[in-house]
C-alpha cells in the first residue's frame, strides 16, 4: 500500500507543478492586473498650439511590483526625453517639450512585465499622441474647389477645411436636411452625401417597378429642394462589389433610377452633380462601368483605390493606376473628373507579431506603421492631385473599435479613445500647405528625386523626396527653376518642422519635404 501511495503522490505532484509552471504567467498577469491611466487634457482632440509647451495631468494606478516610466517621442520614434518615472496613486503634471510642431507621442512603459499598460500586453509599451497645430482660423467661406475631404469628420474638429462625408439621405428627413447642411457651412465645411439603402436599392434578378421609380424621384426631390445648394450627390454604395454587376437587371434599374434622380435634380437645380464609385483598383469592374451607356448619365467617376492588403508605397501603383483610368474613360469617348471619395490604409493595431487582418477569414493584412502611415498619406494625396484627380476624401477620421486584430478598425487619424496618430497633424499640416493651390503636372531631377508644384497667389509649395530612398543634397535650381535663395520662405518636413537647406542645396530622402516660396518658380522660369 505504502508503494502505491507513493506513485500516487508523484503522480500529483507532476501534475501540481505542470499546473503551476502554466498557470504561473496567467497568476502573475491577474495577481498584478491592468495599469489604470488617467490623463487629463482639455484640448480638443489633445491638439496644442505649435511651438509651446504644454502641461498636462497623469495618474496611473497599479497594485504590482515595479514602476511605470514615461518620456516623449517625436513621429518617427525617436525618443525626445529620458525616461522619468510616475509614483503610483499620485496626479502628476507632466510638461511636453518646447519648440515642438505636429507630433509629440507621450510613451508609458512598466519596468516589469506584472504591470500591463491599458489594451496592451505584458511587456509592451503605450503610446498616447497629442498634435502640435497653429492655430486654427476657420474660412470666412465654404470653398467648394478645396481638394481636401474626410470621411466620418467630428464636425467640432476647428482644423478641418473642405469636405466631408457624413451622411446619407436616411441619416435624417428632408425636413431638418437643411439644417444639417448650413450647420457644416457655418463651420467651412461642404457636405458629400450618398444617396443609398432604401428607396434606392433594387432588386436587380427583375427589372424596377414604375412605383418605385415615382417614389424615388418624389422623394430626392424633396431633399433636393430643401437645400438646392448641396450640388453634388453619390448614388449608391460600392455596387461593384458582391455579384451585383452580374445581375440580369442591374444595368436597366441603375439606368432608370439616374433618369428618375436627373428629372428631380434638372426641376430643383440643373447644376446639380450626379456621382458613380467604383470600390477598391477593380480594373475590370471599372471597364464594365465605364462601357455602360449609363455611364454617361454621371457627371464624376469616384473611385475608392484602397491598396489590398499590403498598401505598398504609392510609386509602384498609383501613376499607373490613374493613367490607366483616364485611358480606359478616353476610349470610351468621356472625359469624367475623377474623384477619390474614400481611400485610406489600416494602421497596425496589433501587438508586434500578432495577426492583423480579417480573423473569421485569416486574411492577414500588412498595415501601416505610425509613421509609415503618414508617408503613405502624404504621398497618396500628393501623388494624385499632380495627376489629376480633383478631390480625395480620406477614410477614416477616427478608429472605429479598441480590437487590435481587426485591420477595419484601424484607419482613423485619431485612435479609438481620441488620441492623435502621427499622422492626424501631418495630415493637417498637408491640407494648410495645399489647401488653396492648383497642382502643376510632376517632375524628375536628379534622376530618382519626384518634384510635385502647387502653385498659389502669393506663396507656392514644391514637395519632393526620392524614390526609391536615397539621402541627396539636390541643388536648388533643379528643384526650384528660375528662383532664387531668397525665394524660399521655408523648408519643413511632414509635421511642420525645419527640414535642413542651405542656399545652395536641399536635402531629400525618401520623407517629403515642403518648400515654400514666395513666388512661383514655374511661372518665373517660363513653364
Amino acid at each position: 500500500n505504502m508503494k502505491i501511495y507513493s506513485r500516487n503522490y508523484r503522480w500529483l505532484a507532476t501534475v501540481l507543478l505542470a499546473a503551476l509552471i502554466i498557470l504561473l504567467p496567467v497568476w502573475r498577469y491577474a495577481a498584478a492586473g491592468e495599469v489604470q491611466v488617467q490623463i487629463e487634457d482639455d484640448a480638443v482632440n489633445h491638439a496644442h498650439p505649435a511651438g509651446q509647451p504644454f502641461t498636462l495631468q497623469i495618474r496611473v494606478d497599479h497594485d504590482g511590483p515595479g514602476t511605470v516610466r514615461y518620456h516623449w517621442q517625436d513621429f518617427r520614434g525617436q525618443p525626445l526625453t529620458e525616461a522619468e518615472p510616475l509614483k503610483s496613486g499620485e496626479l502628476t503634471a507632466i510638461t511636453a517639450p518646447a519648440g515642438r510642431s505636429g507630433y509629440l507621442g507621450l510613451v508609458l512603459e512598466s519596468t516589469l512585465p506584472e504591470l500591463v499598460l491599458p489594451n496592451r500586453t505584458p511587456g509592451e509599451v503605450r503610446e498616447y499622441g497629442f498634435a502640435l497645430l497653429p492655430v486654427a482660423v476657420k474660412p470666412q467661406r465654404v470653398n467648394p474647389r478645396s481638394p481636401f475631404g474626410m470621411v466620418h469628420a467630428r464636425m467640432q474638429d476647428p482644423y478641418l477645411t473642405g469636405w466631408v462625408k457624413t451622411m446619407t439621405w436616411e441619416t435624417t428627413s428632408p425636413k431638418w436636411w437643411a439644417y444639417e447642411m448650413e450647420k457644416r457651412r457655418s463651420r467651412g465645411l461642404l457636405e458629400l452625401p450618398i444617396m443609398e439603402g432604401e428607396g434606392w436599392k433594387t432588386d436587380d434578378s427583375q427589372p424596377i417597378s414604375s412605383a418605385q421609380l415615382d417614389q424615388l424621384r418624389s422623394r430626392i426631390t424633396q431633399y433636393f429642394a430643401a437645400h438646392p445648394a448641396t450640388l453634388y450627390w453619390e448614388l449608391g454604395i460600392e455596387e461593384n462589389l458582391g455579384r451585383r454587376f452580374r445581375m440580369a437587371q442591374y444595368w436597366p434599374n441603375l439606368a432608370a433610377k439616374v433618369r428618375a434622380v436627373r428629372e428631380a435634380a434638372d426641376e430643383i437645380n440643373p447644376d446639380i452633380k450626379l456621382i458613380y464609385q467604383i470600390a477598391e483598383r477593380r480594373m475590370k469592374d471599372i471597364r464594365t462601368f465605364l462601357q455602360q451607356p449609363v455611364s454617361r448619365q454621371f457627371d464624376i467617376l469616384s473611385l475608392h483605390p484602397y491598396a489590398w492588403p499590403d498598401f505598398p508605397p504609392p510609386e509602384e501603383w498609383l501613376d499607373d493606376f490613374i493613367a490607366d483610368v483616364t485611358s480606359m474613360m478616353q476610349a470610351e469617348g468621356l472625359n469624367m473628373p475623377i474623384w477619390f471619395t474614400e481611400v485610406g490604409a489600416p494602421q497596425q493595431g496589433n501587438y508586434p507579431g500578432g495577426f492583423f487582418g480579417y480573423p473569421k477569414k485569416g486574411a492577414r493584412v500588412e498595415g501601416k506603421s505610425p509613421y509609415g502611415a503618414v508617408i503613405y498619406m502624404i504621398k497618396l494625396h500628393v501623388m494624385a492631385y499632380g495627376d489629376g484627380v480633383e478631390k480625395i476624401f480620406w477614410y477614416n477620421y477616427r478608429d472605429r473599435r479598441p480590437g487590435r486584430d481587426y485591420a477595419e478598425n484601424h484607419f482613423g487619424l485619431l485612435d479609438y479613445w481620441g488620441f492623435p496618430k502621427p499622422v492626424y497633424p501631418a495630415y493637417m499640416n498637408l491640407q494648410g500647405l495645399l489647401d488653396a493651390r492648383r497642382a502643376n503636372p510632376p517632375r524628375q531631377v536628379a534622376g530618382n528625386v519626384r518634384v510635385y508644384e502647387f502653385r498659389g497667389q502669393d506663396e507656392s509649395v514644391t514637395v519632393a523626396w526620392s524614390y526609391p530612398a536615397a539621402d541627396r543634397e539636390v541643388p536648388v535650381a533643379e528643384l526650384l527653376p528660375g528662383s532664387v535663395p531668397e525665394d524660399i520662405v521655408r523648408v519643413v518636413d511632414p509635421m511642420g518642422m525645419p527640414a535642413p537647406y542651405t542656399a545652395s542645396f536641399i536635402r531629400i530622402t525618401g520623407e517629403p519635404v515642403f518648400i515654400v516660396t514666395r513666388k512661383d518658380p514655374a511661372a518665373a522660369s517660363g513653364q
